[in-house]
């Protein structure tokens, strides 16, 4: 029962009737006599629980008063008897790790050889010369030899094969270290994929690593002195180290607009934060649309007659540009004027529209600003500013879809336009007019596949969020220009005369000479 066994002896009242249990000294009262206590008997506080008793075998006399004694015994306490069988057994045990020591010690040295004579030795034999000459002992060592710190000889082969594990050894030092410093973990950077133009392609949109540094250099210095969105104007917020040079922050924008990743995985690539991605991301959009918007993008109409492919020279000689429109999801915004206006009734989705113009060839040369999803392509054409740029190009012929009936803008400027005939009450179109319904839709489909080169950028695929929209016309205006940085879609003829050239400039002299004659007649 709880209270009756003693916790160090295992002694009980059943086995020994006369003992008497007791409890251990209280810890507020006597802690000094309690630790002597646990001291003797080798407990600690946990040992002890509240049913914890000591016999009184443990103390002289069995009065609890006087201090404990160290008692060693598997039941009753008693202490051990140390005899003489006791002492050789202990003797015995210590010859033994003397003798297993010096077994372990010879075998790893040679023994001396002996430098006596060639006459049979006899067990403790030993010669005894004069003072003065050399003592000579020749005797037979029938126990242990004798430990002498002689270097062993070591053979050729055991040479070559140290020295090969030597060098190996080193060898294997200078692979963990290379290894431990290629697995410390560094920001992702364009010098990772600068070897491999397919990688270059994918995260870039750039054909070639030459490419983009060219692109970079033609940035000029002026990218390592911007001032970045967010921060206060003055020198030393602009002049202050980056934990990207602008190579990589470049880098990163792109990599954003190509694949658009969330800012959680930028700031997981580039060991930066996610206030820190979204700085980067604003400022360099901003500064690549006000860098390239500068550009002159309109080619002139030598230039584009130059370069105008044979399908066109042969059906459509005066075609300057293919137009058409096109939508980029966007998030449904709270306010619901906002809703009913970039409900997009073709795409069944909130979007936002813009218009692309195209050359023959397939090279944008006209990006819009972004309006709301509803409004109609007749609208986006005169609202957008494309008609001032054809202003001073009399004579062209602007290629488009069904939709865009500007036929009567484009007259006031002397441009025609060709899109595929409409029925306008005729239950059936003639051959004629089927026919060059067809010619017409399969050269109008470059402008589709320039828009396609153009979605190529994932951030035009997917929805753009809220919080984005006021960067949509830069992010379109810059994916824009960073697409003609492509092959052409259509190739120019192999080779082009110049007779041809020539020939397409008096026929727009002529549309401008009848024009002139037109309004002197009014």
């Amino acid at each position: 029962m709880p209270g009756q066994r003693c916790c160090v002896c295992g002694n009980s009242r059943s086995k020994d009737p006369g003992v008497s249990f007791h409890r251990f000294p209280n810890q507020r009262m006597h802690p000094e006599r309690r630790a002597v206590w646990l001291q003797v008997f080798g407990m600690c506080e946990e040992d002890i629980g509240p049913d914890a008793r000591v016999c009184s075998r443990h103390f002289p006399c069995g009065d609890v008063k006087h201090a404990p004694t160290m008692t060693v015994g598997k039941r009753f306490a008693s202490p051990i008897k140390r005899g003489a069988r006791a002492e050789r057994t202990k003797q015995r045990d210590e010859e033994k790790q003397v003798r297993e020591f010096s077994t372990s010690r010879s075998k790893s040295v040679t023994p001396v050889p002996s430098t006596a004579s060639s006459r049979p030795s006899t067990p403790c034999q030993v010669s005894v010369t004069p003072i003065g000459e050399q003592l000579e002992t020749n005797f037979q060592v029938h126990e242990l030899p004798s430990v002498v710190d002689v270097p062993p000889q070591s053979s050729e082969a055991e040479v070559i094969v140290n020295t090969a594990l030597l060098a190996r050894i080193e060898a294997l030092e200078a692979e963990n270290t290379q290894l431990k410093s290629q697995s410390k973990k560094r920001p992702f950077q364009i010098d990772d994929i600068k070897h491999d133009d397919t990688l270059v392609r994918f995260y870039t949109g750039f054909v070639s690593y030459a490419v983009f540094i060219a692109f970079f250099e033609f940035l000029g210095p002026v990218v390592d002195h911007l001032n970045y969105w967010g921060s206060k104007d003055g020198v030393r917020t602009r002049h202050r180290s980056r934990k990207l040079d602008a190579q990589n922050q470049l880098f990163l924008t792109l990599v954003k607009l190509k694949l658009n990743l969330k800012l959680t995985d930028l700031a997981f690539r580039f060991e930066l934060s996610k206030s820190q991605i979204s700085r980067y991301l604003t400022t360099w959009i901003c500064f690549l649309y006000h860098h390239l918007k500068e550009i002159n993008w309109i080619p002139t109409v030598r230039q584009v007659s130059g370069t105008l492919p044979t399908a066109f020279r042969e059906k459509f000689p005066n075609t300057y540009a293919i137009i058409d429109g096109s939508e980029i999801f966007i998030e449904t915004p709270s306010d619901l004027h906002m809703q009913s206006s970039t409900w997009s009734q073709y795409k069944h989705h909130n979007t936002a529209k813009f218009l692309v113009a195209c050359t023959p060839n397939g090279a944008i040369c006209y990006i819009s600003p972004v309006y709301v999803g509803s409004i109609s392509d007749v609208e986006l054409t005169r609202t957008c500013g494309i008609l001032d740029t054809l202003a001073d190009k009399p004579g062209i012929s602007i290629m488009a879809d069904r939709g865009f009936t500007i036929k009567d803008m484009l007259k006031e400027l002397n441009i025609d336009l060709n899109i595929p005939p409409f029925l306008e009450g005729r239950h059936q179109l003639p051959a004629a007019e089927v026919e060059q319904g067809r010619k017409i839709a399969s050269l109008r489909i470059h402008v589709e596949r320039a828009i396609g080169r153009l979605k190529t950028f994932s951030i035009l695929k997917q929805t753009i969020p809220i919080s984005m929209a006021r960067l949509m016309n830069q992010i379109v205006c810059v994916c824009a220009f960073l697409a003609n940085f492509h092959p052409a879609l259509v190739p120019p003829p192999q080779q082009c005369e110049e007779s041809d050239v020539q020939h397409y400039f008096e026929q727009l002299s002529d549309c401008d000479s009848s024009s002139e004659d037109s309004d002197t007649s009014t």
